[in-house]
C-alpha cells in the first residue's frame, strides 16, 4: 500500500466514528443514539444507577416543571 493509502486508512479509522453520531456498545450490541427506549433496555437491561433532577420552567404563557432521567 502507498503512502496515500496508508493516510486515508489512518484518517478513517481516527475519525471514522464521529461521522456516525453517539454510539456504544452494549454486551454484543452496538447501540446509538437514535434506539428507541424500549429496545434500548431490551439490549442493555436496566441501568445499575438512575438520578433525576426536577427544574422549574418559567416562560410568558405559562410555567411549571420538568423532569430529566439520567
Amino acid at each position: 500500500m502507498n503512502r496515500r493509502g496508508l493516510a486515508v486508512l489512518a484518517g478513517l479509522l481516527a475519525f471514522g466514528d464521529t461521522a456516525f453520531g453517539e454510539s456504544f456498545r452494549c454486551g454484543p450490541w452496538l447501540v446509538s443514539e437514535d434506539v428507541s427506549v424500549a429496545e434500548l433496555l431490551e439490549k442493555c437491561g436496566e441501568p445499575t444507577q438512575k438520578s433525576s433532577e426536577t427544574t422549574e420552567v418559567t416562560g410568558r404563557v405559562r410555567g411549571g416543571t420538568t423532569t430529566t432521567e439520567k
